[in-house]
């Protein structure tokens, strides 16, 4: 195997080591993206949920999903 053949697996392989930690991350700030989103809107009025037109048992969905997410 020549060096350049090499150094190419092996700098493929780094990369593949990065991903899991890549998506972890990624998973942690979509968690707490979501977490602020709901402590946000829970601590709306009940007359300020409504005139967004989201109900106080909608504001786990919304804050994953958006208004008019799944």
């Amino acid at each position: 195997m020549s060096t350049t053949t090499l150094h190419a697996a092996t700098a493929t392989s780094g990369a593949a080591l990065f991903r899991p930690v890549h998506n972890l991350v990624a998973s942690l700030r979509e968690h707490l993206r979501i977490r602020q989103a709901t402590a946000a809107l829970q601590d709306l009025s009940p007359e300020m949920l409504k005139d967004l037109g989201i109900d106080r048992s909608e504001i786990e969905r919304v804050a994953k999903f958006g208004r008019r997410g799944a």
